[in-house]
């Protein structure tokens, strides 16, 4: 990651974007098919990348592989439409990892 530009952007949909946008935060815009593309070029320039879960699933891959890098941290978040539960899903799994068990969401 070189001549990083700010250190948080939201790849969403235009609805989703534009709530970030007025928090101050830059709204990736990726339109079907152009998710992977815009992820790319996304980590290139920010820190912080929070993404729509619909738009996540559709690059799981991609996430995986930076994943294992220090930088971006990417951050599953649902969009307008709702969620399908990717974020809880991977703060089960970190913290099982980390923990040994689920102490977040045991009891669903």
């Amino acid at each position: 990651m070189s001549d990083v530009e700010g250190d948080v952007a939201v790849i969403a949909d235009r609805e989703t974007g534009l709530a970030f946008r007025s928090m101050g935060m830059q709204a990736l815009h990726a339109e079907p098919g152009k998710t992977q593309e815009v992820l790319r070029e996304a980590s290139e320039r920010y820190k912080i990348i929070f993404i729509t879960e619909d738009l996540a699933q559709t690059v799981t891959d991609l996430i995986t592989e930076y994943a294992t890098q220090t930088l971006p941290i990417i951050i599953e978040i649902p969009s307008f439409e709702g969620t399908v539960g990717l974020g809880k899903k991977k703060m089960k799994r970190i913290t099982e990892r980390a923990v040994g068990a689920d102490i977040l969401f045991k009891e669903e």
